[in-house]
Order: C-alpha cells, then sequence, then structure tokens
C-alpha cells in the first residue's frame, strides 16, 4: 500500500474511533467521497479494533453510497405553499427541485435535505449555514436566496431559479472559445471576490456550481460546504466552522492540497479550485485524474499538470501562466486574490478584443480596395499615356 493512502485512511480512522452508529457511518461517508475500497478499508481497521462486535451493528459500507443517494419524487406535491414541478438535480447534502410559488405565482429553486437525514442537526445547520453564506452576497452573479422556510417537519431554503445549463457541457472537449471563457471567468471571479470579501470561502468550486444562463451570464451556485472567516461579521463570534478538524470535505478532482489534508482553509483555498475549473475550461480535461478518489488526492499533493499552453495552441501565454500559479500547491505561491484574477482575465480579454478589432479593420480594408483595385492600377497607365499624347502632340 502506497504511503499516501496509508496516511489518509490512517487518518480517517483516528477520527471515525472517536464516533458512535450514524454519526460514524456519515462521517466515513463523507471523508471516503463513495470511494467503497477505501471505506472497506477504513471499515476493516474499525472492526477489527471493535472487537466486541457491537460497537456497530451493521457493516460500515452497508448502502453507504445508496442511502446518500435516494431521492424520492415530490413532483406534484406541495410544500407550504411551494408546488413541487420537478428535480432538478442535487447539491451538497441536499435535493434540488424546481417549485412554484403559489402566492406569488414565481419559480423558485427549491433545497431540501433528503428525508431521512430531515432532522439531523449537523446537516440541518449546514442547510442553514448555505442560506446565510448565499443571503450575505449582494451580486449579480451570485443565486439569490430568497428564504428558509419549514413545511410538513421538513427545512428547505428557496433560491432564483436560473435557467441554462451548468459549465459541464458548456466546457467541451478540447476546450471552450478563448473569448467566451474570459467573458464567465471574469464574471466568475467577480462573483467569488465579493464573496471573500464578505468573509465567506465557498470550498466547493466545481463546473456543476457555475450556471451558464441562457443570456450567457454566469451564475455561482450552492454554498452547501461555505465556511466563514474567522473575520467575517457573518461570523459575530459564534462557532463558525460545522466541520470537524481533519475532516476532508469537497469534490476530490476540485479539492485544494490543504482540503484533501484536512487542514484549515481560507480564501486561496477557492482559488486553487478556480485553477482547475480554468484548466478544464480551456483544454477540456481535468488536470488530477486517478482511479480513486484517493489516488487523485494523492496526485493533487504531489504532481503537477502539464501547462494549458502545451496541452492546445492558442491559449494566450498570460492566462496559462495565471492558471498555473492559481495551481501552486503552496498558498504563499498562488495569487492572493481574486481580484488579481480578474484583473488578468480582463487584461487578456481587451488583447484579444484589440486584435480582433484590429483585424476586422484589416479585412474591412483590403474587401473594400479589391472593389476599386482595377481603377487603382490603370488611372496611372491611363494617366502617363495622356500626357505622352499631349507630349508628343505638342513637340511635333
Amino acid at each position: 500500500m502506497k504511503a499516501e493512502r496509508w496516511e489518509l485512511i490512517s487518518r480517517i480512522f483516528s477520527e471515525a474511533v472517536a464516533l458512535d452508529g450514524d454519526e460514524r457511518r456519515r462521517y466515513i461517508l463523507a471523508a471516503c467521497e463513495n470511494d467503497s475500497n477505501l471505506a472497506a478499508e477504513v471499515g476493516s481497521l474499525l472492526s477489527a479494533h471493535d472487537k466486541a462486535g457491537d460497537f456497530i451493528e451493521r457493516p460500515i459500507v452497508e448502502n453507504i453510497v445508496g442511502e446518500i443517494s435516494e431521492m424520492p419524487t415530490l413532483t406534484g406535491t406541495f410544500l407550504g405553499p411551494y408546488r413541487i414541478e420537478k428535480s432538478i438535480g442535487r447539491g451538497g447534502m441536499g435535493d434540488v427541485y424546481l417549485a412554484t410559488d403559489t402566492r406569488l405565482g414565481r419559480m423558485v429553486a427549491l433545497k431540501k435535505l433528503p428525508d431521512r437525514y430531515a432532522s439531523d442537526p449537523h446537516l440541518l445547520k449546514r442547510l442553514r449555514t448555505e442560506a446565510r453564506a448565499a443571503a450575505s452576497l449582494n451580486h449579480p452573479n451570485v443565486a439569490t436566496i430568497y428564504s428558509v422556510e419549514e413545511a410538513d417537519s421538513r427545512t428547505f431554503i428557496t433560491m432564483e431559479y436560473v435557467e441554462g445549463r451548468t459549465l459541464d457541457p458548456v466546457a467541451v472537449p478540447g476546450g471552450m472559445d478563448v473569448k467566451q471563457f474570459l467573458d464567465i471567468f471574469v464574471l466568475v471571479t467577480s462573483a467569488l471576490g465579493h464573496a471573500h470579501a464578505k468573509g465567506v470561502i465557498h470550498r466547493d468550486l466545481k463546473p456543476g456550481n457555475i450556471m451558464i444562463a441562457t443570456e450567457g451570464q454566469p451564475k455561482l451556485l450552492d454554498f452547501g460546504l461555505a465556511q466563514f472567516a474567522d473575520q467575517s461579521p457573518l461570523a459575530n463570534g459564534r462557532d463558525i466552522s460545522i466541520t470537524k478538524p481533519g475532516l476532508i470535505v469537497g469534490t476530490p478532482s476540485y479539492m485544494s492540497p490543504e482540503q484533501a489534508k484536512g487542514s484549515d482553509v481560507d480564501h486561496r483555498t477557492d482559488i486553487f479550485s478556480l485553477g482547475v475549473v480554468m484548466y478544464e475550461a480551456l483544454t477540456g480535461a481535468k488536470p488530477f485524474v486517478g482511479q480513486s478518489s484517493t489516488e487523485v488526492i494523492s496526485n493533487i499533493l504531489k504532481t503537477d499538470p502539464a501547462s494549458v499552453s502545451s496541452i492546445r495552441s492558442g491559449i494566450p501565454t498570460g492566462v496559462s501562466r495565471l492558471v498555473a500559479q492559481c495551481l501552486e500547491k503552496r498558498r504563499a505561491d498562488r495569487p492572493q486574490s481574486m481580484d488579481e484574477i480578474r484583473i488578468e482575465l480582463t487584461n487578456a480579454r481587451g488583447l484579444i478584443e484589440a486584435g480582433t478589432s484590429t483585424g476586422s479593420f484589416a479585412r474591412r480594408l483590403y474587401r473594400e480596395s479589391r472593389s476599386v483595385g482595377a481603377w487603382l492600377i490603370l488611372a496611372p497607365v491611363v494617366l502617363v499615356l495622356a500626357v505622352s499624347a499631349i507630349a508628343w502632340l505638342y513637340f511635333s
């Protein structure tokens, strides 16, 4: 077994062994990120530790994936004044539905916990934290939170419904158009910069959490794993962390090294994850891959991906360099703010637009010159012949 895998198993085991029953199972589910092999290895250690056999009455990995992925259909039913129209996906630990607010006659996105976790205090706290984090932001590129409500013993949040597609299908194989990339990510970095200024760290940036509206504008979604920075006024002296120290949270392919280690995070964690998303958007490939979550995490910690420009030609040098800087292992080596990244992307877009304008002007001039090109060539010849004829008549 590789040393880094054993280190990960050991870390998860050391946290899980102090937990009981369902809390232990939920922790393993979150820490193993649906990697059944990793969960089985941790479970084996726990089984050996609990020789009495009654510490957990059923196997650690029994239905460990199935339980959390259940999404009972609510289509056609009501939650308070909200009529559920259809399921539209999952976010963090919640089910997301399209619903009609029958009072105001508008469509909303409604997010609730799966029924079997509806009374879990930890997950309820996370749901409310998501609402509080997103509601604290006032930015055109962040989905607006409308309310936190309760009906039929179910707590849920309602938010702006954004019609469009997530970034996943927009980022085509081989990479998206560079101009489109810059248009989108200038706005994404503006939204993230606003969040960071409010002390909100997203912690789960990925293409699935960036919605591209039908008009082409991006909207940042899903603050289900958000964390408030210590200096955030939203913390207000209360317990601002709902994650145990050492717990690994996030989506493996888009985690920062500090997330993968279970270390403390700050706003530069989002900068690393943004670098991963930009890399994938420009090349059509993830910078860190593997056969399992553990292998992906190992690559995040130990390997450096090929540069964007070496994979795809035509990428501005400054953009390729910026993505590489975002993917630095050490936080101090990354750009230190989203504003820095936004300025670099804005400058790159300006250069491309200037180049396009210059090229368009040159093509127009060429087309116009072609329409009168024959006359421009014949005119001097006709003039010389005319002058020659007049001179011959004069001197003769």
